[in-house]
C-alpha cells in the first residue's frame, strides 16, 4: 500500500467517523430534520471503552502496515501456524476493508459533483444516508473476520491474542465536542 492509499485510507475514515460522531450528536443534528431525541444504542461505548470494530480494524490495519505478527505471537504464545493464520486474516481484513472505502469515496466524489456550487449561508448540507450505510458495511467487515480469527485459533489462544493486542495498540477516542 503506497503513502497515497494510506492517507486516503486514514482520511476517508477519519470523516466517516467524525461523521457518524457528528450525525448521532442531537445538539448537531437538529439543523437537518428539526429536532430529535437522542438516540440510545445499548452497545453505546463508554469514553474508556473502545468499540470492537474499530479496535480490530486498527489491529488488522497495523499488523498489515508493519508486518509485526511476531511480536503478537510472541505475547499470546501462538504457534507459527497461528502467526501466519493472523497474518492472513489481517491482510484479508485489510483489503476488503480498502475496497468497501474505494466504493465509498467513489460514492462520496459523485455526491459532491451534485451539490450546487454555493451553499445556503448558515444551513448545513443534506448527509446522504448511503455514508452510514458504507460505514456499517465497512465495521462489519472488520467484526467478520474478527469472528473468523477466533474460531480458527479457539477461545483461548483468540483470548491471548486480544490481550496482546491490547497491550501493543493503543486506541483512545475522544468526543467532539
Amino acid at each position: 500500500m503506497t503513502k497515497k492509499q494510506i492517507v486516503t485510507s486514514s482520511f476517508l475514515l477519519s470523516f466517516v467517523a467524525g461523521f457518524l460522531l457528528w450525525a448521532v450528536n442531537p445538539a448537531t443534528s437538529e439543523g437537518l430534520t428539526g429536532p430529535q431525541k437522542p438516540r440510545s444504542r445499548p452497545s453505546e461505548p463508554r469514553p474508556s471503552e473502545i468499540p470492537e470494530h474499530i479496535f480490530y480494524g486498527e489491529v488488522f490495519s497495523l499488523l498489515t502496515k508493519l508486518k509485526n505478527t511476531g511480536d503478537y505471537g510472541r505475547r499470546a504464545a501462538l504457534s507459527d501456524e497461528e502467526v501466519a493464520l493472523l497474518e492472513r486474516i489481517a491482510r484479508e481484513c485489510e483489503s476488503d476493508v480498502t475496497e468497501q472505502d474505494r466504493k465509498a469515496e467513489a460514492f462520496s466524489e459523485a455526491f459532491r459533483q451534485k451539490l450546487p456550487k454555493s451553499k445556503p449561508a448558515n444551513r448545513p448540507l443534506p448527509v446522504p444516508a448511503e455514508l452510514t450505510e458504507f460505514q456499517e458495511a465497512r465495521d462489519a467487515i472488520v467484526l467478520r473476520h474478527r469472528d473468523r480469527l477466533r474460531r480458527a485459533l479457539g477461545e483461548d489462544a483468540f483470548r491471548r491474542f486480544a490481550e496482546a493486542a491490547k497491550s501493543i495498540v493503543n486506541v483512545t477516542l475522544e468526543p467532539i465536542s
